[in-house]
């Protein structure tokens, strides 16, 4: 668990924000962290998608016990495209400029699967 700050301003839909249950005194939200992802040059394809059905698998089993719908990811904005596709949406960029907030709310398909665009 993580707290985030997502301000009244955000880059979020207003349905997510209210879905965020963010303290309105100090603009704050519990999260689920993803945290350290990642994949070397030389992995396999689909490997991605594996590392974030395991992750959501263990959110899933955390949130029954302790609630939260809420997940997040901070990345660099070169990703932001590929976590978008997971449902992902963007808050904002961390102080120093370098990494995204991203949230999304956990949903009922597993494996946890990324959004079908037209």
């Amino acid at each position: 668990m993580r707290c985030g700050i997502v301000p009244k301003d955000s880059r979020i839909s207003k349905s997510m924000y209210k879905h965020l249950n963010v303290q309105s005194e100090t603009d704050v939200a519990q999260t689920y962290l993803i945290g350290q992802l990642g994949r070397a040059d030389g992995s396999e394809k689909g490997f991605g998608k594996q590392l974030m059905a395991d992750a959501m698998g263990l959110i899933r089993e955390a949130n029954a016990i302790i609630g939260c719908p809420v997940v997040r990811i901070d990345c660099k904005p070169e990703l932001m495209e590929y976590y978008t596709g997971y449902g992902f949406q963007s808050v904002r960029m961390n102080g120093s400029g370098t990494l995204m907030m991203m949230v999304c709310l956990l949903r009922p398909q597993f494996p946890w699967e990324p959004e079908q665009r037209p």
